[in-house]
């Protein structure tokens, strides 16, 4: 089994939809977590990272279930950077399969 990649986003959130069209081209599986209608969740994302900012994504470590934050902004600029730190994460749990 492979790191999870969890995506934060919002229903109308333009840049939300570029970084999903650009992970299905990429052909990078993703688990989608709407913010409007997981706010409990997202309500303690903000409390644990201090960020508000979407879209926003979580690598999941199959190993212990837990793992990096990334934010836009402060992490990545587009999505260009945004797919390469994805990839990086990705990338090392499927080379070892």
């Amino acid at each position: 089994m492979a790191n999870e990649l969890l995506l934060f986003t919002l229903e109308g959130c333009g840049s939300c939809k570029n970084l999903k069209e650009r992970l299905q081209k990429e052909s990078i599986p993703y688990r989608e977590i709407e913010v409007g209608r997981n706010k409990e969740i997202w309500n303690k994302v903000i409390d644990q990272t201090g960020n508000e900012y979407l879209p926003a994504f979580y690598i999941k470590k199959d190993d212990t279930g837990k793992g990096p934050f990334f934010a836009p902004q402060k992490d990545f600029e587009d999505d260009n950077q945004a797919v390469e730190i994805i990839l990086k994460y990705i990338e090392k749990e499927e080379g070892g399969q």
